[in-house]
């Protein structure tokens, strides 16, 4: 039988926390992280978009922060991409799959201890595809299949890429979720002058200015944004794990008044909590209250 939630039952808001795409930049996710456990503030939903699907998945499944900088810190992109013929190109990103395996395991979406999803996109119907059940490891490594780098990955009649084309700081699973409070985390958050540091630098660097408009659109469907200025940093340089790392968590500490102000402001109220409670016990209530 559901069971009945008092309206008048105090609880936290819950907390989804988005990480976005940025190849190395993502280890500033993980001082995010850091700073965010410090403070008390857990999500309670996690989501990620390439590098950030990587990071969710090692961070959902035990890992720490410093714990997964370290295992990252002797990595560049070079050593999680593997040579491997297709008619879409010469290389992929079996590595990146591997590497997640080795740290978690065989992992299923449904042993997460929250809610977590990855995003990426189906080139054969431009579409989004939102990876939430199945295999972590191969997940994420379909998350972070930069187009024009590695060959598209093929799954039934899909032929999915990195999801950072569609929604690279992925915020929108969290409306199915029904999450009291959303915070993004975008490493791409700078406007200064920044010259690539190499092929793939500039790759992924006009990958990011292609859909930054509609990231920023997006973005506004957030509680709060960290935008993150990392535009004196390398995307392809792992040397720079620990700067990175700081950056993130300096960040959040200086934004964590603000951070706990909208978090709490998202607190539900009662008739929220009474709409939730009676829900459970009561659909047709829900379904009546649709429209309001």
């Amino acid at each position: 039988m559901p069971r009945f939630e008092s309206p008048f039952t105090q609880r936290e808001p819950t907390f989804g926390l988005a990480l976005g795409g940025g190849a190395v930049f993502g280890i500033a996710h993980l001082g995010v992280l850091k700073a965010l456990e410090e403070h008390g503030l857990r999500p309670t939903h996690i989501t990620g978009t390439s590098i950030g699907a990587i990071m969710a998945s090692l961070y959902a499944f035990g890992h720490t922060p410093e714990g997964i900088r370290e295992a990252c810190s002797g990595l560049d992109w070079w050593h999680l991409s593997s040579f491997g013929w297709s008619k879409y190109g010469i290389m992929n990103n079996a590595a990146m799959g591997d590497f997640v395996r080795h740290h978690i395991g065989d992992r299923d979406f449904s042993g997460s201890p929250y809610p977590m999803a990855f995003i990426a996109t189906d080139l054969a119907r431009r579409t989004k595809v939102v990876l939430d059940k199945g295999d972590v490891a191969e997940a994420a490594m379909i998350s972070a299949c930069v187009p024009g780098l590695y060959s598209p990955i093929e799954r039934e009649d899909q032929l999915l890429v990195d999801g950072g084309l569609v929604e690279n700081v992925p915020i929108s699973p969290f409306k199915q979720w029904g999450v009291d409070f959303v915070m993004g985390v975008d490493l791409n958050g700078s406007t200064r002058r920044r010259v690539p540091g190499g092929y793939f630098d500039a790759l992924v660097t006009a990958f990011d200015i292609a859909i930054d408009s509609h990231t920023q659109t997006q973005l506004a469907e957030a509680d709060y944004v960290l935008a993150l200025d990392l535009a004196d940093y390398d995307r392809t340089d792992p040397e720079q794990s620990q700067a990175l790392f700081d950056e993130g968590y300096n960040a959040c500490q200086n934004a964590i008044d603000t951070i706990r102000r909208r978090r709490a402001a998202q607190a539900p109220g009662l008739l929220k909590q009474l709409r939730r409670g009676l829900g459970r016990s009561a659909p047709w209530l829900q379904a009546g209250s649709s429209g309001a």
